[in-house]
């Protein structure tokens, strides 16, 4: 998942979200950005990142072609 303008995109398939960010982690050239989809907790990497405020809303576009799904008890890979 990468925030709109701060992440390379290939070519596929994507889902447009929009979420609150509820924590970042600064880590120089790149942040760390945490939100949640349907009470998940996600991750997501913002390149060439800007400061980012909690509860500031984002737009993100997830590849379907790149995400990955795990069980939550077992942490095995739910594979399409």
């Amino acid at each position: 998942m990468v925030p709109v303008g701060h992440g390379a995109l290939d070519d596929g398939d994507y889902v447009d979200f929009n979420l609150q960010i509820s924590l970042t982690e600064p880590l120089g050239t790149e942040t760390i950005l945490f939100t949640e989809i349907a009470g998940v907790d996600i991750q997501a990497k913002m390149l060439n990142p800007r400061p980012v405020e909690s509860g500031e809303i984002l737009s993100f576009k997830l590849s379907l072609d790149k995400f990955h799904v795990f069980y939550s008890k077992s942490g095995v890979a739910i594979r399409g």
